[in-house]
């Protein structure tokens, strides 16, 4: 996996303008690994196997933490990535720190989806631009 800058590309490449999935992932069909030596949580959505994904960083005004993965060849969104995880968890979203746990509740996998989903939408990702509607955050579920 490969960690791209944001917006500094001349010819965007697929990846570069990430599209968030028009049905959203339910937290008990993604995949969950926090690996503790990193403090690096990734979330991946079901999708056929074998595709290579880039990190590309959702546009906060603060410093990069959290990311989308994105198909390499279409930029379609197959996960999230969120790096320093306590850290990150503790200062802007205190709720993530319970993906830590082993086995965390399907719930605090479903708000974790909803405040990327949002983060997503509010800043884009890349080179998309933001795509904020104006709908709540509790029900945002992809575009």
């Amino acid at each position: 996996m490969a960690i791209k800058g944001r917006s500094s590309f001349t010819v965007a490449e697929p990846w570069a303008v990430p599209v968030w999935p028009s049905t959203a992932p339910t937290p008990a069909d993604a995949e969950l690994h926090y690996g503790v030596l990193a403090d690096e949580l990734v979330l991946r959505f079901p999708s056929p196997g074998g595709r290579a994904t880039v990190s590309v960083a959702i546009n906060t005004p603060e410093v990069d933490y959290v990311y989308v993965l994105a198909d390499e060849r279409t930029g379609a969104v197959l996960g999230i990535q969120v790096d320093n995880l306590r850290p990150s968890a503790r200062r802007r979203h205190p709720a993530w720190g319970r993906l830590a746990q082993p086995r965390p509740p399907l719930t605090a996998v479903a708000d974790f989806l909803t405040d990327v989903t949002a983060l997503f939408r509010a800043y884009g990702a890349g080179d998309a631009p933001p795509a904020d509607d104006g709908r709540p955050a509790d029900s945002i579920r992809g575009d």
